[in-house]
């Protein structure tokens, strides 16, 4: 499973967004890594590379995203991504595509 792949290449950004430290989270839906900018808000900071190892972290699918659902007539923006079908909740939607991690 991708989840495990990119576990093994950023131990360290997981180790603390298991956690729940610092305020840095994973979006498997997505595939976004983000740090909060305040706690208990909702606002985030995308990541682009892993604050531990510098290493470039894989792009965000938000787009992608919300292009396979509208294509699909399934929804209509934000609002609506929780009606979205149950393979577009996890990473199940771009990994069934075989979207590169």
């Amino acid at each position: 499973m991708i989840e495990s792949t990119l576990r093994d290449d950023f131990p360290d950004l997981f180790r603390f967004i298991d956690r729940g430290e610092c305020g840095l989270g994973y979006s498997a839906r997505f595939r976004e890594f983000h740090l909060a900018i305040e706690p208990g808000s909702s606002a985030v900071q995308g990541l682009t590379f892993c604050p531990f190892s510098g290493k470039p972290l894989p792009s965000s699918l938000r787009n992608v995203f919300f292009d396979a659902l509208e294509a699909m007539g399934l929804i209509n923006g934000l609002a609506d991504v929780d009606k979205a079908p149950a393979e577009f909740q996890s990473e199940l939607w771009w990994l069934s595509r075989g979207l590169p991690a």
